[in-house]
């Protein structure tokens, strides 16, 4: 547990001086936190990010080339859609909007999507971590409704939450999240999902 606040409190302060203009000054931190934690997407994905926002753009698809190494080698695995789409992005050389996407991951109702293992290493648990308050929220039911009223697992009291606004699925492999007919949506790597959308480790989401 102390471990996981300490990685969620480095995310946090990463997240912030990067959307302030100061990409540069948590590379060393980052790079630490993906020798330590190598399977870590979000990690990945601000290392990769603040090494693009420095100029050193070979350093971030340096970056990208090692941690997929990694998942392939280790794991089995391809990075997600966030790192991928992250490093197309830079191939073409795109800009990435820190700003915009700090203000977003700012709000009260924004959360990211935690999956690790227990220390008894006989189950994974997703968690909903809150990024503004620092709470988080474990996903242990079959299904996790979230919304305005008390009768949710997940309360959030914000007028722009509707009264039952969205449901968290465990379906024994993934997680899967559906909104309820909302009035203001919701919305997952900040676009608005029109049915069930698989989640991934670190993504974000706007209730």
């Amino acid at each position: 547990a102390l471990v996981e606040d300490k990685v969620r409190a480095h995310t946090a302060k990463a997240e912030a001086e990067i959307a302030c203009g100061r990409a540069s000054a948590v590379i060393a931190e980052l790079e630490a936190l993906t020798f330590e934690h190598p399977y870590r997407e979000p990690l990945w994905t601000q290392l990769i990010t603040a090494y693009y926002l420095s100029d050193r753009q070979s350093d971030a698809l340096g970056a990208y080339r090692r941690v997929k190494t990694t998942l392939a080698d280790d794991l089995g695995i391809d990075p997600g859609p966030t790192l991928r789409a992250l490093n197309e992005r830079i191939l073409r050389q795109q800009p990435l909007d820190a700003k915009k996407s700090a203000k977003t991951t700012a709000a009260g109702t924004v959360t990211v999507l935690d999956q690790r293992t227990m220390a008894s290493g006989q189950q994974a648990v997703a968690y909903l971590h809150d990024i503004a308050s620092g709470r988080g929220y474990p996903l242990q039911a079959a299904a996790t409704r979230i919304g305005r009223l008390h009768d949710n697992d997940i309360v959030l009291d914000s007028a722009n939450v509707s009264r039952h606004h969205a449901v968290i699925v465990d379906t024994g492999t993934n997680y899967v999240i559906n909104d309820l007919r909302s009035s203001n949506g919701v919305h997952v790597q900040h676009e608005r999902i029109r049915s069930a959308v698989t989640l991934n480790d670190g993504d974000h989401i706007r209730i």
